[in-house]
Parts: C-alpha cells; sequence; structure tokens
C-alpha cells in the first residue's frame, strides 16, 4: 500500500518535472507524500532480514529523494531518484498493486 501510495503522486509529478514545471509546491507535497509513506512502511514492515535490508536501501533513496525535492524543484536528483526508487523496489518485491500501477492498470480506490 505505501509503494503504491507513493507511485501515484509520482505519476502526476513526473510530466511536470519533464516539462521544467514541477514547481517547489508540488515538490513540498510529493516529499511531504513520500516522508509519510516511508513511515508507514517502517511501522509496518514485517519482512525477513534479507527483505528487509532490500527495503531499506529502497527506503533510503526514497529520503534521499525526498530531500533532495526539498531542497530544490528542479533538480536533477529529486523526481528521478523516486522514480528510480519505486522502480527498483519493483524489482526486488513480487507487488501486484504496484506492478498493476506502473503498468498503467491499476484498478481505481
Amino acid at each position: 500500500q505505501g509503494m503504491e501510495r507513493v507511485h501515484r503522486p509520482l505519476t502526476t509529478a513526473l510530466p511536470a518535472f519533464e516539462r521544467g514545471q514541477f514547481n517547489a509546491s508540488g515538490a513540498t507535497a510529493l516529499a511531504g507524500a513520500v516522508r509519510r509513506e516511508v513511515e508507514f512502511l517502517v511501522e509496518n514492515c514485517k519482512l525477513e532480514p534479507a527483505a528487509d535490508a532490500q527495503l531499506h536501501r529502497v527506503i533510503a533513496q526514497m529520503l534521499a529523494a525526498a530531500s533532495a525535492m526539498s531542497q530544490n524543484p528542479s533538480a536533477s536528483d529529486g523526481v528521478p531518484q523516486l522514480q528510480s526508487a519505486v522502480e527498483l523496489y519493483g524489482e526486488y518485491f513480487d507487488d501486484p498493486g504496484l506492478h498493476r500501477a506502473i503498468d498503467g492498470n491499476a484498478p481505481d480506490r
């Protein structure tokens, strides 16, 4: 759930970022969403040690992206780094909801 809730605002922000129109308000909102969902992930994490270690790599990248967006919305290491983290999560974990969302087939909620 947490990763899906990161992916949704990311997909909204990505086109604006690519057009050079991602502003401070959007960056603040996206960075806040990332931080909230990271907190959710950490609180609800019940993984085996190896999987937990992989998740923490993704979380570190997500938090670095949130920090970069907060400092400079147009920085090249904010939104793309978050997108990379979501894709990395998809490589490490079999998450059908996220895979549907990435493929554009997520159910309406």
